[in-house]
């Protein structure tokens, strides 16, 4: 018997009950329901299986959309935080071979001491990626620990240790930036006229 021969069966069964004078249940609502549901049921058993492939193939492109645009956040947060260590890393070094050439040699000992407080923010830097890396380590096992257990806390101390991450990453770059201009000035001032 198919789906729409039933619906109608049960429908003449319900008048005849509702013309004798039943009205222990709501016959007009469960009317109106068969009626709603004639209209789902009208689509053949072909039909619904498309639609539900339709769903299951759409579920599976966002969910793969998604995995990937996950991938690609943490990789770019991952290649950010490297910079910070790299520039600042490279920064140290190349300062420090200045700083030693420079310390030779008795007239320039002052650029030499100048040149210190700039290492010291380069060298800060470097402190500031690899802290932020650690950072970022929590995070993901907070969010990891969300997945299996389902937990709001876990969420929220991902996001926390997160957004600590990218405050101490910035401060990294900041670093740099102050770093450079801190060295600059005292190139600047040492060969002054």
């Amino acid at each position: 018997m198919e789906s729409r021969e039933l619906i109608e069966e049960l429908r003449g069964e319900l008048n005849q009950l509702k013309s004798g004078g039943n009205e222990h249940v709501s016959i007009d609502k469960l009317i109106h329901y068969l009626t709603d549901s004639e209209k789902y049921l009208s689509y053949s058993c072909e039909e619904r299986r498309r639609h539900l492939d339709e769903m299951i193939s759409d579920l599976a492109r966002d969910t793969a959309w998604g995995a990937e645009m996950f991938k690609a956040v943490l990789e770019s947060g991952k290649t950010a935080l490297n910079s910070i260590i790299l520039i600042n890393g490279g920064a140290v070094i190349s300062l420090m071979g200045v700083m030693s050439s420079l310390a030779a040699k008795i007239e320039n000992k002052d650029l030499a001491l100048s040149l210190a407080f700039p290492m010291a923010l380069f060298g800060a830097g470097v402190f500031s990626g690899g802290l932020a890396f650690a950072f970022r380590y929590i995070s993901q096992a907070f969010y990891a620990g969300e997945l299996s257990s389902g937990g709001r806390v876990q969420r929220r101390l991902g996001n926390i240790f997160l957004g600590i991450s990218v405050l101490v990453g910035a401060i990294g770059y900041a670093s740099f930036a102050s770093g450079m201009w801190f060295s600059y000035e005292a190139f600047i001032n040492a060969f002054k006229p």
